[in-house]
């Protein structure tokens, strides 16, 4: 699984690729933003892992809104499917897992996601409100003990973050499989700071998750 775990990060963040210019549909909402794509060309000399990436990302008044959905397919024939997200300031899970929702007439007009594997998220700092369920329910579940990677699944299927990811696979007749975070490890919050400037730090409980991101693999229902 690490192996996988490597490759899928390495295709996320090193890949060289150029953007083609293919914009714009939309779709939206009271507050006029805008739902746009833009196809990615892939250099498959350079890359042999990944086939095909398509950004998905909201716009408001020509800014862009600070989420971003990477789509992305590989090779082979089945479960090749694949999402990252990317987003630099701190969101709420609930509102990511909106908006998610919300791009997927879109994404289908590309996208097989019967097809789909896994979601990458950025690591649990990143939301504010999983951050507070998971320090809430992890005194009852663990005490004093350091959780550990094996353990991971077990503990957040305990949270809201499993319900609304299966309510999200349900139609693609997919539910969550397992949850893993590179370098696993409780922070304290006031570390968040090194992370993201000029964050009010309030909304936080007194520690939080943090590792190479929020790895999600989905398995046929």
């Amino acid at each position: 699984m690490k192996t996988i775990l490597i490759t899928f990060l390495a295709s996320l963040f090193f890949i060289k690729c150029e953007r083609k210019s293919k914009t714009n549909e939309s779709s939206e909402s009271s507050n006029d933003t805008l739902l746009v794509k833009h196809e990615i060309e892939i250099d498959t000399t350079k890359n042999y892992y990944q086939k095909k990436q398509t950004d998905y990302f909201w716009i408001l008044a020509q800014d862009t809104m600070g989420l971003q959905l990477n789509v992305n397919k590989s090779y082979g024939t089945t479960n090749n499917i694949w999402i990252g997200i990317h987003h630099e300031k701190p969101l709420n899970f609930t509102y990511v897992i909106k908006k998610i929702n919300e791009a997927i007439p879109m994404i289908l007009e590309d996208f097989d996601l019967n097809e789909m594997s896994a979601i990458y998220f950025k690591t649990p700092m990143y939301y504010p409100d999983l951050s507070w369920e998971i320090y809430e329910k992890y005194q009852p579940y663990f005490g004093e003990k350091e959780i550990r990677q094996h353990q991971l699944t077990d503990f957040l299927k305990t949270t809201t973050i499993d319900n609304q990811l299966n309510s999200l696979l349900t139609p693609f007749n997919k539910k969550v499989f397992s949850y893993s975070i590179e370098k696993l490890h409780k922070s304290k919050k006031e570390n968040f700071q090194n992370y993201v400037e000029d964050y009010d730090l309030s909304e936080y409980p007194d520690f939080v998750f943090y590792g190479g991101g929020l790895y999600v693999q989905f398995k046929e229902k």
